[in-house]
């Protein structure tokens, strides 16, 4: 039955089921659409909410463990939420997930803050189809730098360093937030990335005894019994899969691809600074020797990567409700493919790129 609405205007976002206010607002709508989606049925569950709320919490009290994290790191508000639930039904029946909403409500402070902008890290890796401008475009043009390779590949670098330091200090305390292109929002401030902005907490993944060797409890996520979940994992190396595939192979990748077409750029380049700088951030970051041994040889030095399956899953299910179809494979290590350099000239040129003061504001 369509239902007469009367409303603030508001405009769907590339998520389709999220909203965005047209006007000065800090709220977001989020709402259930009888439709899928990469396999999955774009509902709004209670229990997904209530999940979403305890992993807010515990991100509330992750980054006090962190002094970075602390400064640079933000997330939305998603505590706000309604759905209906007969008096008979329970949290995981599969209806009605279609009678709920969220509020999610964006950090006011960076809001207000003239001189910050919020860019998911989903718009670095695409190109507008009517043109050809890039979020580089505008961002070599407030540097006042070139419109050069080196240009490029520094700006590059400052997503890296940021994103993947931040990510390596929540993996450090046993947590892995939601970091692929959609939900991973960088903080851009005063024409530097200064920051990220995390939302959908519901899909917090944890490795439980990093997390208790941190000082923080288990939250105890709401599942149900005897069905696998992707939250919680049993080894540290099963908890870095998430790095490597959303944040590296379909998040920072799709931003390589769109630079190296855009700017006419090799794309060996661009993964010479990416495995640059996730070399550096891995030895800078407050590791213990056993969990940098752990990151040097899955990222850096095995042939072989893991790899997120989802077409033969979407088949095997064949429809039905439920989160996204989920399998693993393997495929090869970008980085490794990278070789060592014949000589130290490939390895000096990149670092002479992203050099500081290369990527600096002119004087």
């Amino acid at each position: 039955m369509p239902l007469a609405f009367q409303g603030l205007a508001m405009k769907s976002t590339s998520s389709v089921r999220s909203l965005a206010p047209l006007t000065e607002s800090a709220n977001y709508l989020k709402l259930p659409m009888s439709l899928y989606s990469l396999g999955s049925s774009r509902y709004l569950p209670a229990v997904k909410m209530m999940n979403g709320v305890i992993a807010q919490g515990l991100l509330t009290e992750a980054i006090t463990r962190d002094p970075v994290l602390e400064h640079q790191v933000f997330y939305c508000d998603e505590s706000h939420w309604w759905a209906f639930m007969p008096p008979e039904a329970s949290l995981f029946d599969d209806y009605p997930r279609h009678l709920s909403a969220m509020v999610r409500r964006y950090p006011e402070a960076l809001l207000e803050d003239p001189e910050c902008r919020l860019v998911p890290m989903s718009a670095l890796g695409t190109l507008l189809p009517d043109h050809q401008d890039h979020c580089f475009d505008h961002w070599l043009e407030h540097r006042r730098l070139p419109s050069t390779e080196s240009s490029v590949l520094g700006l590059f670098q400052e997503v890296c360093d940021t994103f993947l330091e931040l990510n390596l200090r929540f993996f450090r305390l046993g947590i892995m937030p939601e970091i692929h292109g959609q939900n991973a929002v960088l903080v851009w401030r005063k024409n530097r990335v200064d920051g990220l902005l995390l939302r959908d907490h519901d899909s917090l993944r944890l490795f439980v005894p990093w997390l208790n060797q941190a000082g923080l409890d288990d939250p105890v996520f709401r599942l149900k019994k005897g069905v696998a979940n992707t939250l919680y994992h049993d080894t540290a190396e099963d908890l870095l899969f998430y790095l490597l595939s959303l944040g590296i192979q379909v998040n920072l990748r799709a931003i390589i691809d769109t630079l190296a077409q855009r700017y006419c750029i090799e794309e060996k380049r661009l993964w010479l600074v990416l495995r640059y700088s996730l070399t550096r951030q891995i030895d800078r970051v407050a590791f213990s020797a056993e969990a940098r041994d752990l990151l040097h040889r899955v990222c850096l030095e095995q042939e072989h990567w893991p790899l997120k399956l989802l077409v033969r899953p979407m088949l095997e299910r064949a429809g039905g409700p439920g989160s996204m179809p989920f399998g693993k494979g393997w495929t090869v290590n970008p980085l490794k493919r990278l070789g060592t350099p014949p000589d130290a000239t490939v390895a000096r040129s990149v670092q002479a790129v992203i050099k500081p003061e290369n990527i600096s504001d002119p004087a």
